[in-house]
Formats: C-alpha cells, structure tokens, sequence
C-alpha cells in the first residue's frame, strides 16, 4: 500500500532530513502507506529513514515503481499539458476561444 505524494523542498526541508524522497525539480516525491480509505478520507503513515533501515530496503527505485503502480490505481492520477487543460477550457466554455487565453 506504498503511494506517494509531491511536496515543495524548500517549505518541507526539515520533514526531507528525515524520510525516503527522490528530488523533482523544486518539489520531491515523498511516500507513505495507506493504512485505511474510505468515504471520510485516507489514514497514511509517511515513510522514514528509519522504518526503512528497519525493514532492510536500500532500494529507492523499487519503492517508486511500487509506489507509482499503487498512486495510480488507488488515486487515478494523471498527467496533462498546460496546452491540453487549456483546450479542454476553451472547448468546453466556446464563449472563452476569443479571449486572450493563448496570448
């Protein structure tokens, strides 16, 4: 139940001192497990150092690609362009396409 979640460095630089993260741009990837969802939310635990080091797992790849597969079958979560969110904008509201939008 390994998912993960993007998070801004600078404002958490003291949470990235102290848990697996992987460096994306100015954000980072930060995992945590799932422990129960339902209709009033989600409970997760955020993974540390040191549960890893417990556990023995040294491999940050294999906990991404774990953790991709479950985002994306728990979260449905998915990646558009800047350009496609605008079409889907403009196609939907016609009254937009003379606007400015695409200045």
């Amino acid at each position: 139940m390994i998912c993960f979640k993007f998070v801004n460095r600078e404002r958490n630089e003291q949470l990235l001192s102290t848990v697996l993260c992987i460096e994306f741009n100015d954000l980072a990837v930060v995992f945590f497990i799932v422990l129960s969802s339902d209709s009033t939310g989600n409970a997760t635990v955020t993974i540390k150092n040191d549960m890893l080091n417990i556990w023995g797992i040294t491999d940050t790849k294999e906990v991404f690609d774990i953790a991709k597969g479950n985002t994306q079958r728990m979260f449905h979560g998915c990646v558009h362009s800047m350009f496609d969110v605008l079409m889907d904008i403009v196609e939907s509201n016609p009254d937009r396409a003379d606007s400015d939008i695409f200045d």
